[in-house]
């Protein structure tokens, strides 16, 4: 059941300090997703060879378990809002090293790849500390309506980002990559405004070990029932449930719909999830939310399905839409109780570390796919896979019952466990 949000999407752009970071955030999904797409355009018209498109992702994904443990003890050290923006330039000299190589020739894949890996670094570094930065710009009671709204940027810039970076791109990979500098810069100066409202958290002296405080994030989420059953739920419904890096053979030799076919097919899902964000906005799951989570995560697993056994082509945008919705009522929901759930001296590890898992299922879930096509088809992959993300629903609400009997998340407050599975921390130190 649904009741209207408490929180007016007016009453958010009142709050000062929301409206720039909720536009610092979407500078960073921007970035991000534009610079998938030229950096890609790129390497491929260089090589012509699909394996370097996949260094490149690797490239980019790997600091983030070398890097994520770290920066998500920084953002409970150290002012995350300067954490942001040094991300943000970090990215930018990346990509300046990006623009350089674009006028070459022949430029040395090698350096392509050491920018990806910086780049990737800066993304690492940044993103715990931007997610830990929202409950100190917004008030715990409109921290909800706020991660919905975040969330339709984010989604926003999803979908105008590849579309961007491609107009862009029909003046060459060096318009390409100034366009995403341009958007590094903006978010730079954007997180440098935040910077007073970015509160270091007190320091305390506890006696751990370094490798204590490291691991505090993953301690905690290992510890706290709740948040345990929703990173596992979303780890392995996004390593099973995920087709994206299948559309180009459904749209090749499926659907049979060209590379135009194919751009639709990467912005259904992200006009679901906008478009669920913004009834989110509206109205929040507040009686059985757990139940909610669970039962849309097994209907991400079903569009899945219906996707890959569908050859009509409207039919199977319907079906990456519904799944992209699906996905964003548990991505927000998600988002909200670790917000409101984790006590802010621990709050960076503990987005980190979620990071982490979120990072490592879209990666690992995209290898799963393409090996799984591989050995038995597209299609049985595909439908195998949404089938898996279904029992991977029904496992976790069997598994935790915490999980299936939250209530209201909305109403949590950190640290506050009784009734709703949520331990009671321990005295993290931030030092």
């Amino acid at each position: 059941m649904t009741a209207k949000s408490t929180t007016p999407f007016r009453d958010l752009w009142k709050v000062p300090g929301y409206a720039i970071y909720f536009a610092s955030r979407f500078a960073f999904h921007l970035l991000i997703r534009m610079l998938v797409v030229v950096i890609g355009w790129h390497v491929y018209e260089l090589t012509g060879d699909p394996l370097h498109l996949g260094f490149v992702g690797l490239a980019m994904f790997l600091p983030i378990l070398v890097i994520g443990v770290f920066a998500g003890d920084w953002a409970d050290r150290f002012n995350r809002a300067w954490l942001v923006a040094i991300g943000f330039l970090a990215a930018a000299v990346s990509i300046a090293g990006l623009f350089l190589l674009s006028f070459q020739s022949s430029p040395d894949l090698l350096l392509v790849y050491v920018a990806a890996l910086l780049f990737g670094a800066a993304v690492a570094l940044a993103k715990p500390a931007l997610w830990a930065l929202l409950p100190q710009v917004v008030p715990a009671e409109m921290l909800a309506s706020a991660v919905n709204i975040s969330t339709i940027g984010g989604q926003s810039a999803t979908i105008a980002g590849p579309a961007f970076a491609g107009l862009l791109l029909l003046a060459g990979p060096a318009s390409g990559y100034a366009g995403v500098g341009l958007a590094a810069l903006a978010g730079a100066v954007l997180s440098l405004r935040l910077a007073p409202l970015a509160t270091v958290p007190p320091q305390r002296e506890t006696g751990e070990t370094t490798a204590q405080r490291l691991l505090a994030g993953l301690s905690y989420i290992w510890a706290t029932p709740i948040l345990l059953g929703m990173v596992l739920l979303d780890l392995f419904a996004v390593l099973f449930g995920s087709v994206v890096v299948l559309l180009p053979a459904f749209a090749k030799d499926i659907l049979e719909v060209g590379p135009a076919g194919l751009g639709l097919l990467r912005a259904a899902p992200a006009v679901g999830a906008v478009f669920a964000a913004f009834v989110l906005a509206r109205a929040m799951p507040r009686r059985k939310a757990g139940t909610a989570m669970l039962g849309f995560t097994a209907l991400f697993g079903l569009s899945a399905f219906v996707f890959a056994i569908s050859r009509d082509f409207t039919l199977s945008l319907v079906a990456l839409g519904i799944g992209g919705a699906a996905d964003t009522v548990s991505v927000v929901m998600r988002h909200t109780v670790l917000q409101l759930g984790t006590p802010d001296a621990v709050r960076g590890r503990v987005n980190a570390a979620s990071q982490i898992f979120i990072s490592a299922s879209n990666e690992v879930g995209d290898f799963r796919a393409g090996a799984v096509a591989g050995w038995l088809g597209v299609v049985p992959a595909a439908a195998v896979g949404g089938l898996c993300t279904v029992l991977v629903a029904a496992l976790c609400a069997w598994r935790f019952p915490a999980l299936r009997g939250l209530a209201d998340p909305g109403s949590l407050s950190a640290g506050i466990g009784a009734g709703i599975g949520l331990a009671t921390p321990k005295p993290v130190s931030a030092s």
